[in-house]
């Protein structure tokens, strides 16, 4: 027959966690913000949300912001927030500390024909034509 024997194992303390820390340390950063993650590893590479106003300019940034997250899902993971109940601060503030490499606000700017690109290592904002956005971004991934 079959001889029982023990089974043993063993922990090096090397698990996913220490992983992201270790890669976040070396590769990426961190600031009073949050993290600032490597794009090759980052949970989306973009996150888009709205800017602040009122009832019925919401409406209008929601829609935006869906139009820019399914046309920039082309080409890159998106988190569309769509959290609307929330503060634009606090939105911000969450994707900032998360780490999202690139931030799009869908915002004021709208009526313009611009958005807002937030640069997350950088902290860099910039208001550009949308479609001079969108071409950026899309040509950043290939």
């Amino acid at each position: 027959g079959r001889t029982r024997s023990p089974l043993y194992m063993a922990c090096f303390g090397i698990g996913v966690s220490r992983v992201m820390a270790a890669t976040i340390e070396n590769f990426g950063g961190s600031d009073e913000s949050g993290i600032i993650w490597p794009t090759a590893i980052a949970p989306f590479d973009v996150a888009v949300i709205t800017g602040p106003g009122n009832k019925s300019a919401q409406a209008g940034f929601q829609e935006h912001a869906v139009r820019l997250a399914e046309q920039l899902g082309t080409a890159h993971d998106v988190l569309l927030d769509d959290r609307w109940g929330e503060s634009f601060g606090r939105r911000l503030a969450e994707a900032k500390l998360i780490g999202y490499p690139k931030i799009i606000v869908a915002g004021k700017h709208c009526a313009q024909g611009n958005v807002e690109v937030i640069d997350r290592a950088t902290l860099e904002s910039r208001v550009m034509p949308e479609g001079e956005a969108m071409a950026e971004l899309i040509g950043r991934s290939q």
